[in-house]
């Protein structure tokens, strides 16, 4: 072999390897991108779930009524009418109020 030949397989061998490496490189760097979007999803998914429970226990009945009774509003769901302090009456619709009989 030439000496410019060995040379120009030194040089490709050498660019070829750099390839590799830099390859090797940017696939941990997705890796590791995939593993905290996976840990984010994980952490979400789990916010979610609490804020569903949260969400489920301030809208159910029973509940709200614990609430409302904390805060001095007294509910009459026969009259559909809310009583503030027993001063003050705001009046529920019909609907809301057959639905919550039933």
């Amino acid at each position: 072999m030439t000496y410019k030949r060995l040379l120009l397989v030194i040089a490709v061998m050498a660019v070829l390897g750099l390839v590799t490496v830099w390859q090797q490189v940017q696939t941990m760097r997705w890796g590791y991108r995939i593993s905290e979007s996976v840990e984010a999803k994980k952490r979400l998914l789990e916010e979610q779930k609490n804020l569903d429970v949260e969400l489920s226990a301030f809208t159910s009945p029973s509940q709200l009524l614990v609430l409302a009774q904390k805060k001095g509003i007294a509910m009459d769901y026969r009259l559909g009418v809310n009583m503030l302090d027993a001063t003050a009456t705001l009046s529920v619709s019909s609907h809301k109020t057959a639905s919550i009989n039933q």
